[in-house]
């Protein structure tokens, strides 16, 4: 018989766990992921565009991508954020019209493409109010005729010490159209980039 003291015990390797993933920037909603594509061209740390159309496991309405979305930023693993929400049912051209200034949340509060609408918008603006709060970069963008503004979570924001509200028309910087975006940004300049159409070109909407 074998004692159990005779049999030689593996060693107990430790293992180093990895590094957290840490990125200069992210893009949430970020559609054809413009964005990201010009600031990696830039030489910055990158992480995934977030969007459904990427991956169904990118889909920003399920609680554990914003869950990972917020542990990045509550822990600045990231440093700067793009947040571009779907706009189709704030736009001015959807008809019938989904929403107004007064009732900003929706004339129909039971219908599905209204309630994913401001779903996604109210999503975007925590993620905004949340990189406010850890003192991050973060920028979200909509057209500037947007009803997106008329929500109450974009008025608290917008008038916090640490949050600027531009227009940029696309047109002076070489688009042929006068394509207006509107940028709410928390804890950055963005004075360069509220150029305005300066009328010296005939400009189509």
């Amino acid at each position: 018989d074998v004692c159990s003291s005779d049999l030689e015990m593996p060693q107990q390797a430790s293992v180093r766990r990895p590094l957290a993933y840490r990125f200069d920037f992210i893009e949430v909603f970020a559609g054809a992921a413009t964005v990201t594509d010009q600031v990696a061209a830039l030489g910055f740390s990158v992480g995934c565009p977030i969007d459904l159309s990427y991956d169904a496991e990118l889909d920003v309405s399920k609680l554990f991508v914003l869950e990972w979305i917020l542990h990045l930023v509550t822990n600045h693993y990231v440093k700067g954020v793009m947040i571009e929400p779907p706009c189709t049912t704030f736009s001015v051209m959807r008809r019938p019209a989904l929403r107004s200034m007064d009732f900003p949340f929706g004339f129909d509060l039971g219908d599905p493409q209204t309630s994913i609408g401001t779903k996604l918008a109210m999503i975007a603006l925590l993620i905004l109010y949340i990189c406010d709060r850890q003192g991050l970069t973060a920028i979200l963008e909509n057209p500037w005729t947007s009803k997106i503004k008329y929500l109450p979570a974009w008025k608290y924001l917008v008038n916090k010490k640490s949050c600027q509200m531009v227009r940029c028309d696309s047109c002076a910087y070489g688009s042929a159209h006068l394509k207006s975006f509107l940028f709410l940004c928390v804890w950055a300049k963005v004075e360069p980039i509220s150029d305005r159409c300066d009328g010296g070109h005939t400009c189509s909407s």
